[in-house]
Formats: C-alpha cells, sequence, structure tokens
C-alpha cells in the first residue's frame, strides 16, 4: 500500500503525546475507538492536563491514553476508566451508555479526573512502560479542574 492509502486510512492523534510518570488532574475532552494500521481495535482517551508534577509534562499540555485491545488488559483497563468516569458497574457493561462515551455525544466531555501514573517492568519482555491509573474527584475538585481548563485551554 503506498503512502497516500496509508496516510487516508490514518486516525490523527490529537496530541501524540502519551502520559508519562507523575501526578495529574486532567479533563477528559473525548473518548474515542479506532482501528490502527495494523488493524487492532484501540481505545483513546483524550486528555487535557489541568495539574501536574510530572516532569515531563505540564499544565496546559493534552495527553492520549491509549489501550490496545490486542492486550488482554485493555478491556479491563478501559472499564476501569469507565468507573472513573461515574459509571457503575452495570453502566460500565451496557453497550449503549459506552456508545454515548465514545460516540457523537461525548459524554465523557469536561470529566475532570485524577491521574497516576508509573513506570514498571513488564513479565513478558521486561520493556518498560507507563501505566495510568485513574479515579473520580470530589465535587469541589470538577469545580476548581472546570475553572482550569477555562484558564489553560480556552482563552485566546
Amino acid at each position: 500500500m503506498g503512502i497516500a492509502k496509508r496516510v487516508a486510512k490514518a486516525h490523527a492523534s490529537v496530541s501524540a503525546k502519551y502520559f508519562k510518570p507523575g501526578q495529574y488532574l486532567v479533563w477528559v475532552e473525548r473518548c474515542k475507538e479506532v482501528v490502527n494500521g495494523s488493524g487492532d481495535d484501540v481505545f483513546v482517551a483524550e486528555c487535557h492536563v489541568l495539574e501536574t508534577d510530572s516532569e515531563q509534562r505540564k499544565a496546559g499540555d493534552s495527553c492520549d491514553w491509549v489501550q490496545n485491545f490486542r492486550f488482554k488488559s485493555a478491556p479491563g483497563n478501559v472499564k476501569a476508566l469507565m468507573l472513573a468516569l461515574g459509571l457503575d458497574e452495570d453502566g460500565a457493561e451496557d453497550p449503549d451508555t459506552l456508545e454515548e462515551i465514545l460516540g457523537e455525544a461525548n459524554a465523557a466531555h469536561g470529566i475532570v479526573l485524577e491521574a497516576d501514573c508509573s513506570s514498571i517492568v513488564t513479565k513478558e519482555n521486561k520493556k518498560d512502560i507507563d501505566i495510568v491509573f485513574f479515579s473520580a474527584v470530589s465535587e469541589e475538585d470538577q469545580k476548581r479542574g472546570v475553572a482550569l481548563h477555562e484558564e489553560l485551554f480556552e482563552t485566546a
């Protein structure tokens, strides 16, 4: 396949930046599913960094959290994110609810979460990878996050 055909089939990332070790307060811009160039189903959560102690990222950056479904951990990782977004177990397992998050409704847009990114070495191939765990925030932190987002991303 030529370059033009591969580019035409590609899905562009909003940020092409990924989470690096540190604690974050993030705004979820959108969640989507794509098929990557290898034909794998991939889940992407596009986030705006509101606060962080990471040495490699800063407030005002955009970061993507990507889960490739060729790995057995992906479905559980995505379900954990759905729970952090406020879904209960039933909602996290309901295809219609998930479609509201992944589809045009973009139901996760504007939800503020905490994210904890750390590096681990995989058992299988001894490779360093960065893993991210998301958790819900208080109503007060949600409001603070909205104000930070307006300040960082919505001012011209």
